[in-house]
């Protein structure tokens, strides 16, 4: 139903509510969990998530690079592809030209 509902909207529809959605999550789950005694922030957990934050911060940008390089690497793999195919379609126009029956190619 989910499915449904989400392939009837445009990117754009889907991008807003996607960026409305993580901006009301990273807004109300901070409050929240502030508001529980256990999850109350402390110096040393403070201290511990910027530490952290540096380094996830790089992994993402790894992360984030080698797909990039993937995208790309298969991107191209997909255009040799098409454009060898689009030769061997030509070479068999061509021949189809030279040998076959003129009522199927009448440029010839």
């Amino acid at each position: 139903m989910f499915f449904n509902w989400i392939y009837k909207r445009s990117n754009i529809q889907i991008l807003i509510i996607l960026v409305l959605f993580f901006v009301v999550l990273l807004d109300v789950m901070p409050r929240i969990l502030q508001a529980i005694p256990m999850f109350s922030p402390t110096q040393d957990s403070t201290r511990l998530g910027l530490s952290l934050f540096g380094s996830i911060i790089t992994l993402s940008g790894l992360l984030i690079g080698f797909l990039l390089n993937q995208a790309q690497t298969n991107f191209r793999e997909v255009q040799s592809l098409v454009s060898r195919e689009a030769g061997q379609i030509n070479n068999l126009d061509r021949l189809l030209v030279r040998y076959g029956d003129p009522t199927i190619a009448p440029y010839a």
